[in-house]
């Protein structure tokens, strides 16, 4: 064999280790785009969830779980089995924001072959619907949802009769029985409303100073807040005494002084809007010193989009 063909035979040997090389290296980068890909839509999926559940991304949409709520504005009952303590906790912490932690009685039970729960509205926003009843008891199985109770008015029993089937599937079975008993406004809401929160905040008169009392209790709002993607109004409003306009400044100032304190535990300050409403938006008479106390409050409400 004479030199120069030596010499090709090696070159072709060196070009075919280098393609295989190459080879190599595109078929080990291909598995691990494939995989990382894989990884990243998983992760995604998980993280739309509004509750935590063991079922695939196709049965989400459908899976009320079966979960009971039973009880009125001031005291609330959770029953029934979740797969897990995430959705047990995503549960119970807007209700014990909601109705305050000694007023929630837990019989939730977590195991491993429960119901998921996927549910078309977030658990806050359910809730405070419910809470707005003079008495409640929302159950939901595989077939779907039924509430019954009973309103405090016309425009209570309307509002949540409106909202309430969109809180699952469509497609699934929605029972709601409402009735109306003026009696029952002594412990359910005085009107409809759209808020998630309504807060007693005891500020001194003619002051926007935040009270030490009530920093425990935003403390625990925060912790929902955070939570919660969507942009909060949070608006302050007074009784009728006094000069309209003062009590319009002062109400947002109120509401600036709330919004502050949140933004100082965590809450980010551009999801948090302050607003003064003065005394338009009466829950009560004002004619009675225990009205005008439940006039002057704090509402928290998800900004319209």
């Amino acid at each position: 064999m004479s030199t120069e063909d030596q010499s090709e035979r090696v070159s072709l040997a060196v070009v075919a280790a280098v393609v295989g090389v190459l080879l190599i290296g595109v078929i080990i980068y291909a598995v691990r785009f494939i995989s990382g890909q894989d990884a990243a839509s998983a992760g995604g999926g998980a993280a739309t969830a509004a509750l935590s559940t063991g079922s695939s991304a196709g049965e989400h949409t459908t899976a009320p779980g079966a979960i009971g709520l039973a009880g009125n504005a001031q005291k609330i009952t959770l029953s029934g089995a979740v797969p897990d303590e995430a959705t047990k906790e995503r549960l119970l912490k807007p209700a014990r924001v909601l109705w305050g932690k000694d007023n929630v009685v837990d019989q939730l039970t977590v195991a491993a072959g429960a119901p998921a729960v996927w549910w078309q509205s977030r658990p806050v926003d359910v809730l405070a619907r419910l809470k707005q009843l003079g008495s409640f008891d929302l159950q939901t199985s595989a077939e779907g949802m039924k509430l019954t109770g009973v309103a405090p008015s016309e425009a209570v029993r309307a509002a949540t009769g409106a909202v309430a089937p969109g809180w699952i599937a469509s497609q699934l079975k929605s029972d709601v029985a409402l009735t109306t008993d003026a009696n029952a406004s002594t412990v359910g809401a005085a009107a409809a409303s759209d808020n998630l929160l309504d807060e007693r905040i005891e500020f001194a008169s003619g002051s926007s100073t935040l009270p030490e009392e009530a920093k425990s209790r935003l403390n625990d709002i925060a912790g929902l807040l955070k939570d919660d993607d969507r942009t909060i109004v949070i608006t302050g409003h007074t009784d009728n005494q006094g000069n309209e306009d003062a009590n319009q400044k002062l109400s947002l100032e109120r509401a600036e002084s709330v919004r502050a304190y949140l933004t100082g535990q965590g809450v980010p300050q551009e999801r948090l809007h302050a607003a003064g409403a003065g005394s338009s938006v009466p829950v009560a008479d004002n004619a009675s010193a225990e009205g005008r106390q439940r006039n002057r409050r704090i509402t928290f409400a998800v900004a319209a989009k």
